[in-house]
Parts: C-alpha cells; sequence; structure tokens
C-alpha cells in the first residue's frame, strides 16, 4: 500500500457546466485552463435568470448530486487569486470560503502542473489544503497530519508558519507534520516527523479528523508524477480518511 494507491481508487467523473455566461472569454479560459484534466467543461443556456453566469458540477453517478456556485465566487477565491497571498499569510484561515462546487469535486481525480509549468494550478491544492486546514481551525478539535516534502518549508513560507502556529498554539488540534528533516520547524505546538523517504519527497496532504464528529472529516492527497505535476484527490468520506491517517501512522509516524 503507498499514497499513490489512494489515489489511483478514484474513477468517479463529473461535468461542469457555466449557465448564461456573462464573464469574458478570458475567465472562461482560466476556468476550463484549471479543470480540463479532470472534468468536462461545457457552456450551457437557460431561461431562469437566477442562473446567469452560473457554474454547475454534477457528478456522473446514480447518487452524486450537484453544486452550484456564482462564477464570481469562483473568480474571486481562485481564478484572479496568486499564491503568494496564501505563502506570504496575506490570506487567514478565516477568510478562507471554497466555493461549493470545488468541494463537490470530491472523489474526482484530478492532475495539476505547479512552477514553473503553470503556477496557477498549483493554487487548486493550496487552495484544498488551506480549505481542511481552515475546517480542523474552525472546530478546535481533532487531528491533522500536514505533508510538506521538506520541514524547512514552515519556516521559509510565512503563511504556511502562521497557519501552523495558530493550529498548534491555539486549538487542541493534534497536529502532525511530515517532512525530510533538512530543517526543524521553528514552531511549538507540533508534533514533527522528520522522515527522509521517497513517498514524503513526493507527497503533498492534509487530513484532518474530528474526535468529536466522526463524519467531520476530510483529507486531500496528491503525489508528484513527474517535475511540476500532481496527480491526486480530496475526500469527505470518513472511513477514507482514517484509512488513510491509519496508512499514515503506520508507514511514517
Amino acid at each position: 500500500m503507498s499514497l499513490a494507491d489512494f489515489v489511483t481508487e478514484r474513477k468517479k467523473e463529473a461535468t461542469m457546466t457555466v449557465l448564461n455566461r456573462e464573464s469574458g472569454r478570458p475567465l472562461y479560459r482560466l476556468l476550463t485552463d484549471l479543470f480540463e484534466d479532470a472534468i468536462t467543461i461545457q457552456e450551457s443556456t437557460t431561461e431562469a435568470e437566477t442562473l446567469a453566469d452560473a457554474v454547475l458540477v454534477e457528478k456522473r453517478d446514480a447518487d452524486g448530486g450537484f453544486a452550484l456556485s456564482p462564477f464570481e465566487t469562483i473568480r474571486d477565491e481562485l481564478l484572479l487569486v496568486n499564491a503568494d497571498i496564501y505563502v506570504t499569510g496575506m490570506r487567514r484561515l478565516e477568510e478562507i470560503d471554497t466555493p461549493d462546487v470545488l468541494t463537490h469535486l470530491d472523489e474526482i481525480p484530478f492532475t495539476v502542473r505547479g512552477r514553473p509549468a503553470d503556477p496557477k494550478e498549483k493554487l487548486l491544492l493550496i487552495e484544498m489544503s488551506r480549505h481542511i486546514e481552515a475546517m480542523a481551525w474552525q472546530a478546535g478539535e481533532g487531528r491533522l497530519h500536514a505533508g510538506f516534502q521538506y520541514l524547512s518549508r514552515l519556516n521559509d513560507e510565512r503563511g504556511t508558519q502562521r497557519v501552523y502556529d495558530r493550529l498548534g498554539n491555539g486549538t487542541d488540534v493534534d497536529t502532525h507534520v511530515y517532512g525530510v528533516p533538512d530543517a526543524r520547524p521553528a514552531l511549538s505546538g507540533l508534533k514533527t516527523h522528520g522522515v527522509d523517504d521517497p513517498e514524503i519527497r513526493q507527497s503533498w496532504f492534509v487530513v484532518y479528523q474530528s474526535n468529536q464528529q466522526p463524519h467531520e472529516a476530510a483529507a486531500l492527497v496528491a503525489v508528484k508524477d513527474e517535475p511540476h505535476t500532481w496527480s491526486g484527490f480530496w475526500t469527505y468520506d470518513s472511513a477514507q480518511v482514517a484509512a488513510i491517517e491509519e496508512y499514515l501512522g503506520q508507514r511514517h509516524a
């Protein structure tokens, strides 16, 4: 078993439809560039005035359901955001407002490209990481496991450092961080796992499980397939989250 095995198990598919698009072609292009490797994206028109410039996500299975978000929400939260606002800490945990259409893409496998190939696509990983970290912070309890490839990132990225300082010292969340031990994190309140292992160097994960609400759980897992390319998924299935947490505890804790 490996973290990559959790990723390759994903088989679900989804369709994203922009209804009555009013946003300009450049914004629509940004949207398609971000998701076209993972899902089908299309446009459609409808007579419902309340669905002007809305984005609909539907899963292609019997009980997959759907989610709807205004295009402007996706624009402001994701498409026109620079990843540096997370790295520098300009966007705080309480300001994270992940669009419903994004959270509804759980269990859908995705591929993103990071720097230098396409810095915008890596923002998807950052957004979902912050989404799960914000869940843990809002709950104020439970267990969080996060992989950084290299522990030095907790020192080098001011925004990430602030998030984990708040989790480790401002909540009762049992916070575990993993990475190659190239530096000692300058933070207290964390359980640090220095792991010099190829899997840790090639993985990105954030895993949260509430102690008080067993079904309050989420996980993002991504593995690097080649330089600057990540394949992964996110899930809110508590059984899947428990399995990932158990794997991390047995293999890397």
